[in-house]
């Protein structure tokens, strides 16, 4: 991803612990999906709540994650 990507805000699609975002604009397509489940970074010996996986335009990203605030 180069730079900032902007789309409107939609509310998630909430399947039990897993939280799904859909956005689209015409020039991008954004999946995104937050799932509560421990999740290693492979990087050092910390364990995240949560792993989140990120489809843009048709590319595949995933990682982990921390709650910053209330989702």
């Amino acid at each position: 991803i180069k730079g900032p990507v902007s789309t409107p805000y939609a509310e998630p699609v909430i399947s039990g612990s897993t939280r799904e975002y859909h956005l689209q604009t015409e020039a991008t397509k954004l999946d995104i999906m937050i799932s509560q489940q421990f999740c290693s970074d492979g990087m050092s010996d910390f364990l995240y709540e949560y792993k989140v996986s990120l489809k843009y335009n048709g590319k595949n990203y995933s990682g982990c994650g921390i709650l910053l605030n209330t989702l």
